[in-house]
C-alpha cells in the first residue's frame, strides 16, 4: 500500500495533513492515467488558451488550476479507488510544523496498520522536507511532485476540503465536494475527540 501525504494551512494557526491510500496493483495505471490526461489537456487548443501552463507542465495543483482543469480532474478522482485520512493539527509553541508532520505521520501509521492488517507493507510518500526526522522504522520517500503524479490526488482532495472547512464560497465549490466526499474514511479534528467519518459526517454549510 502507498500513502500520498500533503499539507496545507488554515487561517485559524491549523495545519491540515492528507495520507491518501492507494493498493500498489492501482499506482502505475493511475501514474499513467494522471500523466496522460495533463498532457492532453495541455494539447487541447481550446483549454490551452485558460492554462497556467508552467504549473500543469510539472503536475495538476488545485489552487493554480483552471477551472477546466479542475473539472476534468476531479471527474477522474471521483472514478479512481483510493482512501484518504485527513488530520487538522493546532500550530503553536508548543506543536511545530516539523512536529505535526511527524507526529500526524505516526498516527496515520497506527490507524493503517489497524485498518489494513499489521503485515501491510505501507510506503509513504512526501514532497521534500530535511527538516523532518522521520522514525526509522516509518518508510518514508520524499520526492518532487513533478516526480510523483499520485501526489496530485491529495493535493486536489485536501484543496477542496480545505475550502470547505473554512466555508469559503465560490462556484462549483459544493459540487466539487460532493464528487470526492464518499472517498474521505475519516477527518480528524483536534478540537473534536470524536473523529468525522461516513456514520458521522462532516456537515458543510451550503
Amino acid at each position: 500500500m502507498k500513502i500520498f501525504l500533503d499539507e496545507s494551512f488554515s487561517d485559524r494557526d491549523e495545519m491540515l495533513i492528507i495520507g491518501t491510500a492507494i493498493n500498489d496493483s492501482l499506482c502505475n495505471k493511475y501514474c499513467e492515467e494522471i500523466h496522460e490526461l495533463r498532457l492532453n489537456i495541455l494539447h487541447d487548443p481550446v483549454v490551452y488558451q485558460y492554462l497556467n501552463c508552467d504549473s500543469l507542465e510539472k503536475s495538476f495543483h488545485y489552487t493554480q488550476d483552471h477551472r477546466e482543469t479542475k473539472n476534468k480532474f476531479i471527474e477522474y478522482l471521483s472514478l479512481a479507488i483510493y482512501e484518504c485520512f485527513i488530520y487538522i493539527n493546532l500550530i503553536d509553541a508548543s506543536h511545530t510544523i516539523e512536529q505535526v508532520k511527524r507526529k500526524t505521520t505516526l498516527s496515520l501509521d497506527r490507524l493503517l496498520k489497524y485498518r489494513y492488517g499489521k503485515s501491510e507493507k505501507l510506503q509513504y510518500y512526501w514532497e521534500i522536507d530535511r527538516k523532518v526526522e522521520w522514525p526509522s522504522y516509518i518508510d518514508v520517500h520524499e520526492c518532487h511532485k513533478e516526480q510523483e503524479e499520485l501526489l496530485s490526488i491529495s493535493d486536489y482532495i485536501l484543496g477542496i476540503f480545505r475550502k470547505i472547512y473554512l466555508k469559503e464560497k465560490e462556484i462549483g465549490l459544493i459540487r466539487d465536494y460532493a464528487r470526492i466526499q464518499v472517498k474521505i474514511r475519516s477527518i480528524k479534528d483536534y478540537k473534536h475527540k470524536k473523529p468525522y467519518s461516513r456514520k458521522n459526517p462532516f456537515i458543510i454549510d451550503k
